[in-house]
């Protein structure tokens, strides 16, 4: 999603990729609380959403921004959109083998 809007060469890929970060915020959102319901004490709960929702949309998206802003300053638009594109890139391939070692696990 965050490549296809990166990179959309027209304003209905940026529609498309927009449709597909509603979908995947949801997603996230469950998966998270599900998550956190599996690895926390159930008196402990609330605390663990508590500090995954800071750390995804607090700390998390001000780094995003403050860094993206800076990049975008010095460099241009395109530059962070590469970087943006870069980066999801590269958290993919972490997901994929951090999620293979895990199935290997079981």
């Amino acid at each position: 999603r965050n490549s296809l809007i990166a990179l959309a060469p027209h304003i209905l890929i940026v529609y498309t990729g927009m449709l597909f970060q509603s979908m995947s915020y949801g997603m996230l959102t469950s998966l998270l609380t599900y998550y956190v319901a599996n690895i926390c004490k159930p008196e402990e709960e609330i605390m663990g959403q508590t500090l995954i929702s800071i750390m995804t949309c607090g700390v998390g998206a001000t780094i995003g921004n403050l860094f993206g802003g800076i990049l975008q300053d010095t460099l241009g638009i395109e530059a962070m959109l590469l970087f943006v594109v870069i980066s999801t890139l590269i958290g993919t391939i972490i997901m994929v083998f951090v999620g293979y070692k895990n199935i290997a696990k079981i």
